[in-house]
C-alpha cells in the first residue's frame, strides 16, 4: 500500500452537528485519488461522533479516553497514525 501525500487529521467532541460537512469539506481538498487520508481522533463524544466518521469514510478512527484529553492529545494521537508525507491539522 502506498503512503499517502497527505494526512488530514480531524479532532472531535461531541461534533455530531458539523463533523460531516466537516469531513466533506476536507474530502474536497484532497490533491487526488489516493494521495491523501482523513484519521478521525474522537475525544469520548456521546453523540454519535465517532459512527458518524465511520459512515463518513474517514480512513481511521481513534478514540482517546474523555478524562484527560485534550486538543493537544488528541492530534498527538492523529499525528502517531498518519502515514503522510505532510499532516494537516484540522
Amino acid at each position: 500500500m502506498t503512503e499517502p501525500l497527505v494526512s488530514f487529521v480531524v479532532i472531535g467532541l461531541d461534533e455530531a452537528a458539523h463533523l460531516a460537512a466537516a469531513i466533506a469539506s476536507v474530502r474536497a481538498q484532497e490533491p487526488g485519488q489516493g494521495a491523501s487520508e482523513i484519521v478521525y481522533v474522537d475525544s469520548g463524544s456521546r453523540d454519535g461522533s465517532p459512527e458518524i466518521a465511520c459512515e463518513a469514510g474517514v480512513d481511521a478512527v481513534l478514540a482517546i479516553d474523555r478524562a484527560g484529553a485534550s486538543a493537544a492529545r488528541a492530534r498527538n494521537t492523529g499525528l502517531a497514525r498518519a502515514r503522510g508525507r505532510f499532516v494537516q491539522f484540522v
